[in-house]
């Protein structure tokens, strides 16, 4: 399978858009997750150089650094989901007794949770390094700031949506509870997170506005 991140946007599009398994809605999330950490970027390109800004040049330049490997790890991850869910979905389509799929399934089931749970995790991550950000990055870049978060925030909850219905069919109880609760916890602190990201671009623009 090529890279889903070097297709063109148009062709990834009619993919996602077809009646095909994948790409799904984790590599889309995973996909999201990329182009927020993307717009960071740039809300930090244009923040490095200003001379009013020259004393964040350090914590910036580290910032521009850690966004860039963010988008390569959602790119690759975009692929991971798509190549796990393919091997759970050719699982899916076997009889149940078929023996290849009786061994193969629990490994298929569980890449199925781990990526799409990595995906989660580096959105939220994103955001927690996004929120320091609002202090020291160019304010004409603000609304930019604040819309990258609010995606870092849909792609946090989209991957969780696929770690939600993955966990539904682990066998093991316990597992699956902590898994949904994982979720639930996640989806809070990406909305708790946009929020006050948000609220504080708001807060900064409209006193660089006064």
């Amino acid at each position: 399978m090529d890279r889903l991140g070097e297709r063109p946007l148009v062709d990834l599009l009619a993919c996602l858009g077809s009646r095909e398994p994948v790409p799904g809605g984790g590599a889309a999330a995973a996909m999201t997750g990329a182009i927020a950490a993307s717009l960071a970027s740039m809300v930090v390109a244009y923040s490095i150089g200003p001379e009013r800004l020259e004393t964040h040049r350090d914590e910036l330049q580290a910032m521009a650094s850690r966004l860039s490997a963010t988008q390569e790890l959602m790119l690759g991850l975009a692929d991971d989901d798509a190549k796990a869910y393919a091997e759970l979905n050719g699982l899916w389509r076997l009889p149940k007794d078929d023996q290849h799929r009786l061994r193969a399934w629990p490994g298929a089931l569980d890449a199925a949770i781990r990526v799409p749970r990595s995906i989660m995790e580096s959105a939220l991550d994103l955001l927690r390094h996004v929120e320091p950000l609002v202090a020291i990055c160019n304010e004409h870049l603000l609304s930019d700031l604040a819309s990258s978060a609010a995606i870092a925030e849909a792609a946090a909850r989209a991957a969780g949506q696929n770690v939600r219905v993955n966990a539904n069919m682990h066998k093991d109880t316990t597992r699956r509870s902590d898994l949904l609760d994982e979720v639930l916890r996640a989806a809070d602190e990406a909305r708790a997170l946009s929020s006050r990201i948000e609220r504080a671009c708001a807060e900064r623009a409209s006193g660089a506005g006064a």
